[in-house]
């Protein structure tokens, strides 16, 4: 199973007949490699709820290397792996609730 933060994302690799001529050779491959892997399910998950991939994402955003394995988590996720370990919960703050009060 793949969660993704990304709504759109999600919803573009779920339809088979989805194009965009911006990314598509990007977007192709993700569908290429996607099809290679039996059973596979993406589904949309809320960055709240997907802290350690989201800091982990930041993090090789800013590395000057292609690939990093690391063999224990990098001392800016460890907070957030305590957190996930003792099921810590996250609120969403959602601006269109917050416009009705």
């Amino acid at each position: 199973m793949v969660k993704i933060d990304a709504k759109a994302l999600v919803d573009a690799l779920n339809n088979p007949s989805y194009a965009n001529t911006i990314v598509s050779s990007l977007f192709d491959d993700c569908r290429r490699l996607a099809a290679q892997i039996s059973h596979l399910s993406i589904k949309h998950i809320y960055r709240e709820a997907n802290r350690c991939a989201n800091r982990l994402a930041n993090l090789g955003n800013c590395q000057s290397l292609d690939f990093i394995s690391y063999s224990c988590p990098p001392v800016d996720l460890v907070p957030l792996v305590e957190a996930d370990r003792q099921g810590m919960c996250f609120n969403r703050l959602c601006p269109e609730l917050m416009l009705s009060r």
